[in-house]
């Protein structure tokens, strides 16, 4: 008697709601058809795409960070290094003119020389080969995605 004013109502008992909702669940899964399953595959590609994308982005950057690093870390030993030449050389050149002051003059102007050197020559140095390799990277992380798509 319950049951009948459910249907009457178009409600479903209780007992029943847990079940029919469960075919109705596959009445829809059935009837979703291809315009359904293409959107999950959608969904799934997009999901596969984005996870791609973000470890060619982590492999790219931690390329740029460890190059990065060793090019620092060679920076620093070579400032080190010829800090140390640098100190050698002016006293040698001060005990061969005879004086310290004018050696360390003669350095200074050296030092300075080659600072205008190495400014001079910042675009072929270190401006270009850095864009060089991040163009790569880039450059390398288009051709996966293109060979990925293809696959």
């Amino acid at each position: 008697m319950e049951n009948d004013r459910f249907e009457q109502r178009g409600q479903i008992p209780r007992e029943d709601y847990a079940e029919s909702r469960e075919n109705r669940h596959m009445k829809y899964e059935r009837n979703r058809g291809r315009i359904g399953r293409a959107a999950i595959d959608l969904r799934v590609y997009a999901s596969l795409w984005i996870d791609s994308f973000r470890l060619g982005l982590i492999d790219n950057l931690s390329a740029l960070f460890s190059t990065l690093f060793g090019v620092i870390s060679l920076l620093i030993f070579l400032g080190m290094a010829i800090t140390f030449f640098a100190v050698g050389f002016t006293w040698l050149l001060g005990e061969w003119i005879g004086s310290l002051l004018g050696a360390i003059f003669i350095m200074g102007g050296v030092m300075t020389f080659l600072a205008i050197v190495m400014f001079s020559l910042r675009k072929t140095l270190v401006l270009n080969p850095s864009i060089r390799m991040l163009s790569r990277m880039i450059y390398d992380l288009s051709q996966k995605y293109n060979e990925d798509e293809k696959s």
